[in-house]
């Protein structure tokens, strides 16, 4: 989010422009962005769905409409003319954005938190449940078919406002990722892991919320017992 925003001061988009992320990366980096007249395009989770999209963009001769790409796992691509993670202009960047912030008397948590002030308070945690042995599997699918067909009215005291489910129709791939949205703007997305054992839960809190996060817990936890 920093880095977008650094960027928005030193080179203001230009109309059209997008900036690419993946779903489970925070919504205010699309506050941001959508703040400075960028179009937010979002992806699966995987940074080879932002190289297609940059693939498209220069098969239609339009890279020039690339602006920004990064995903929640640290990785970011300032240019197009690579299709994955770059760290190297991502550090240099860095460096830039500190110097910058730093000869206006602001360090980086001063200016995190005057984004703050200005698009609204994004509070992002990760947890992540292990569902080890030879069972694992088939508890992650039970927690997962919960999740979808079991909850739908609220979730932590809160009324569900959106429930997106990306197994159905949602313009991406399908993909067995659930999202809510509650009435107070919190986000919270869950999904099993790729390559582990696991299921994360992705929370983004427009206010501290431990009921939420303990009533996701409690029901992750339930499918546990027994392995």
């Amino acid at each position: 989010v920093l880095l977008l925003d650094y960027l928005c001061q030193i080179s203001p988009p230009k109309p059209g422009q997008i900036m690419v992320k993946s779903i489970v990366t925070t919504p205010l980096a699309q506050w941001v962005a959508e703040k400075h007249g960028l179009r937010v395009i979002n992806t699966l989770t995987g940074f080879k769905y932002i190289g297609e999209i940059i693939t498209e963009l220069e098969k239609a001769n339009r890279t020039d409409e690339y602006y920004f790409a990064f995903e929640e796992s640290n990785g970011y691509l300032i240019d197009p003319f690579i299709r994955d993670k770059d760290g190297v202009s991502a550090a240099m960047l860095t460096a830039c954005m500190a110097a910058f912030h730093k000869a206006r008397g602001l360090d980086l948590i001063d200016r995190l938190q005057q984004i703050y002030r200005e698009t609204g308070v994004c509070i992002d945690k990760t947890r992540n449940y292990f569902f080890e042995g030879p069972y694992g599997k088939a508890s992650m699918d039970q927690v997962m078919e919960f999740f979808r067909k079991e909850v739908s009215d609220s979730l932590g005291g809160r009324k569900i406002a959106e429930k997106t489910d990306f197994m159905g129709k949602t313009g991406l791939p399908r993909s067995n990722v659930i999202s809510f949205v509650l009435e107070n703007g919190t986000q919270c997305i869950i999904r099993p892991s790729g390559t582990e054992a696991k299921i994360k839960v992705y929370f983004f809190e427009t206010e501290s919320s431990s009921e939420l996060e303990g009533e996701i817990r409690d029901i992750i936890e339930s499918f546990k017992e027994g392995l």
